[in-house]
Formats: C-alpha cells, structure tokens, sequence
C-alpha cells in the first residue's frame, strides 16, 4: 500500500474587513508600525520551512460582516498563497463559511450573496444555496465540510 503525505493550512477566523489586526495586502506597513500584512508573515513563516501546500481548508469567519469588500480582500489573501503550491497553478481550497461571512443587514433581513460569488470564484463552479456538504479531493484525500451557519442568528451556527 502507497502512503502519500499532503499538507493542508488550516484557516480560521481570518475576519477580513473591519476586525481584521493585519493589514490585508502586501502594503508596506504605516510608519511606526509592527504588522507587516497577514499574507507576507504566512509566506515567510512556511517558506523558512519550506512547507509546499497540497490544499487550503477555511474554516468560516474569513470576514467580518460579509461584505462584497471584506471577501475581494479574502480572496487577494487566498489568491497570493499560491506561491506556496506544491505543483503549479492554484492551491485548491475548500471553503466552509461561518456566522461572520453572512450578510446581516440593517433591517434585520440577512443575504449570503456575496458569500455564494465568492466560493463560485475560488471554486470556478456555479454558485449553490441551502445547508450542504462541501468537499474537495486532492489525489486520495477526502476533505469534508459542512455548512452549519443560520440565517436567524448571527451567535452561532448548528446542525439537526
């Protein structure tokens, strides 16, 4: 029997947008200033390892409110850990969202809209609705993921 290793990075928790404490692209930080952006601290961090990425895994809150923005944001993010794919061409990501990635709006009504544009962009498949598992298969990795975020509560998610 063949044994294959792959790395996956695990994210969580990223809150693009107003939350976020790093600056989101590769700027050069405000004079003064001790952050440098997220991005460049995770380039650097693996490359000293050399860690190459066979896979992504986000699990959920990588904005803050769920705005089209915060996502444009997350997607530069995801977009520039490329470099770090052990094969060439884009390291595929498996996108499972959290509280903070549905839209809340003023009115009390929610919308996971941009959210749904943003998975169909970093997916390249067409954009679905409604509790669902979510997968991705690199060689025979099976990786799994479910979508337990409400609509009627912006606290938390579940399942059942």
């Amino acid at each position: 029997m063949r044994t294959t290793a792959y790395t996956v990075l695990h994210i969580s928790d990223l809150h693009f947008g107003k939350d976020h404490s790093f600056l989101s692209g590769r700027s050069t930080p405000p004079p003064g200033s001790h952050q440098g952006s997220l991005l460049d601290h995770v380039i650097s961090d693996l490359r000293s390892r050399d860690v190459k990425l066979d896979a992504i895994v986000v699990s959920g809150d990588l904005t803050s409110t769920g705005a089209e923005a915060e996502f444009e944001q997350a997607r530069d993010f995801l977009g520039g850990l490329n470099v770090l794919h052990r094969a060439a061409g884009t390291v595929p990501v498996l996108l499972v969202p959290g509280n903070h990635d549905v839209e809340w709006r003023g009115d009390g009504t929610t919308t996971r809209g941009s959210y749904r544009v943003f998975a169909s962009q970093m997916s390249g498949k067409p954009a679905v609705s409604g509790l669902q598992p979510l997968h991705l298969r690199v060689g025979d990795l099976f990786l799994l993921g479910l979508d337990s975020t409400q609509t009627d509560s912006q606290t938390h998610g579940s399942i059942g």
